[in-house]
């Protein structure tokens, strides 16, 4: 007797979208990723809508655009500071390499600059026009931040190509080189005052 012949399989599950890949066509699996796909954006947006409405109502939500904070620069209380004979103890205990060294400013009646507001990564005196003076008495002049006209150079840019260096002030009364990666640039936040030394 001759060997049965085995039963005819039926074709693998159609085709394009009908193509079945593990007993389910492929436009379920198109489904099942849209489905999740809008899941997850409708999660992200009912989350951002409620963090909105959070800033809205504790007044620190903005629709203006770029407006900067400013804030009134307050002078540090001293009083408690570590002296440098309690620092040298402290880095004496610490082992070999530790070393303090007492440093005295320029001035020994210096005042750090009052009325400053943070703006960008730095301070700028409310009263641009007078100078501001650091521990040293070196004076700086805070120059022109305004766009300058189209095809024009910045004051900043004019400072640095006469030569000039730029300064800014991270703290009140401490002037810092203002690190520039090219002509024009410079690696700061937006908005940092600039300065020039005026002595």
């Amino acid at each position: 007797m001759a060997p049965a012949a085995a039963p005819a399989r039926p074709a693998a599950g159609g085709s394009g979208l009908n193509k079945k890949i593990g007993g389910v066509p492929t436009w379920a699996y198109g489904l099942v990723a849209v489905a999740i796909i809008g899941g997850v954006m409708y999660v992200r947006h009912k989350n951002s809508a409620a963090a909105a409405a959070a800033a809205a109502a504790n007044g620190a939500g903005s629709t203006s655009g770029t407006q900067m904070a400013t804030t009134p620069y307050q002078p540090v209380d001293t009083s408690g500071a570590i002296g440098s004979d309690t620092l040298a103890a402290i880095l004496a205990s610490q082992g070999a390499g530790s070393t303090a060294s007492q440093s005295t400013p320029a001035q020994t009646n210096y005042t750090p600059p009052a009325n400053e507001v943070a703006q960008g990564g730095g301070y700028m005196s409310q009263n641009r026009a007078l100078p501001i003076s650091d521990s040293a008495g070196n004076q700086y002049v805070q120059i022109n931040s305004a766009p300058p006209a189209k095809g024009q150079p910045s004051a900043a840019s004019e400072a640095q190509a006469s030569g000039q260096t730029l300064y800014y002030q991270p703290v009140p009364g401490i002037f810092l080189v203002a690190p520039s990666s090219g002509p024009g640039v410079w690696n700061l936040a937006g908005g940092t005052p600039l300065f020039v030394r005026a002595n």
